[in-house]
This record gives C-alpha cells, structure tokens and sequence, in this order.
C-alpha cells in the first residue's frame, strides 16, 4: 500500500487544495493507496481523505515535511509520496511509485545542489538520520534557513 501525504498548515492553502490533489493523485494513480493529510485543521476537507493531526513540536509551515523522515511516522510503515498542495498533476505518477524504494526520489532543483521537496518518494524509516539531524539543530536551522528545500 502507498501512502500518499500531503501538509496543509495555516492559512495559505484553504481544504480546496487538499480536496483537489486527492482527485488528481485518484485519477492519476493507478494502485492502491490511501491518502493522507498532516493538518491542524480537517475542517472541509474530503472524507476519503485520512486526517494526521500536527504534533505539538513547535514547528510552523514546511518544517513540518522533515517530521515524513522520522522514525515512526504515525505508525505508518512501507513507501511514502509527498506531495505539495499546489502541484498539479497531469499524467501517470508511475514513475515515481516505482522508483527504488531504498532510495529517496526527489526532484533536483533549478538551483544547482538543491533539491524541489515537493514531490518526493521513500521508504518511511529509511531515512530518519534527516528527521534526526534536523531535530537536534532545529533552531539553528530554522533560522539559518528559509526553508526545507535549503
């Protein structure tokens, strides 16, 4: 089972975001899946749509996304596709559902030696030495960064 995630926090992206990327990941994804949102706020968003409540770890926007790296995630297990709630999905996500799973599949940004997390596919737990890094330098990076990407 794939697990598709997305993150809605605040107020930049209303439910309709959220509510759009499942039917696009639906109409797109031709496997099983289940579809889930990390929000601190459910209101108006889709009843297919599984709600991961935001833990308190005084974190804001898309510092969140490096918490998809942690050890146990949700007590979720197998492969993770985050997505970002302002993609817009055109065709087949195949490709990237197939990617090795041991590897992390992210997009290379137009930035040279960056990466565009916006669309990214691994193993959940394979990667926990970034939620770990992350978390014991937070406020180092937090404000040394302007964001996840960086």
């Amino acid at each position: 089972m794939l697990n598709v995630i997305c993150l809605k926090w605040g107020t930049k992206y209303s439910p309709d975001y959220v509510n759009r990327l499942y039917g696009m990941v639906k109409r797109h994804l031709h496997i099983p899946f289940d579809f889930y949102c990390m929000t601190e706020n459910a209101q108006d968003i889709r009843s297919e749509v599984k709600i991961l409540p935001l833990p308190a770890l005084g974190l804001t926007g898309w510092w969140y996304k490096l918490y998809l790296f942690s050890t146990d995630f949700y007590g979720l297990s197998g492969q993770v596709l985050f997505l970002d709630l302002d993609v817009v999905i055109t065709d087949s996500l195949a490709a990237l559902t197939t990617y090795s799973p041991e590897k992390l599949c992210i997009a290379q940004d137009q930035e040279v030696g960056k990466y565009n997390s916006s669309v990214m596919c691994f193993q959940i737990g394979s990667l926990d030495y970034i939620w770990h890094s992350f978390w014991h330098q937070r406020e180092k990076v937090m404000t040394s960064f302007h964001g996840d990407q960086d």
